[in-house]
């Protein structure tokens, strides 16, 4: 009986290359080369830890704020009485009636 255990992980690292976040991509991309030594200090891979990355994230300046939704739907199920404003998509896909 064979697992293909390395088979079915590699589409997780092949994902991670791509995060949005640089130390999680670039330790991704490290993983997927091969390595060339037989043995490798562990304490290379975890510099980062989640409060390292999260601490660094909350000490960045924002250069551009983030949109925010700020009008608060007044009918997400049912059709809305003021036509220029139109109805939801919920409303438009479905029938609620």
């Amino acid at each position: 009986m064979e697992t293909r255990a390395f088979d079915s992980s590699l589409w997780e690292i092949y994902t991670l290359q791509s995060h949005y976040h640089p130390n999680v991509a670039t330790i991704a991309k490290i993983i997927s080369e091969q390595f060339t030594k037989q043995a490798y200090n562990l304490e290379d891979f975890l510099d980062h830890s989640y409060s390292s990355m999260l601490s660094a994230e909350l000490s960045k300046e924002i250069k551009k704020p983030p949109v925010v939704e700020y009008e608060i739907p007044k009918k997400i199920f049912f059709s809305n009485p003021d036509p220029a404003k139109g109805d939801s998509l919920l409303v438009r896909l479905w029938d609620f009636s």
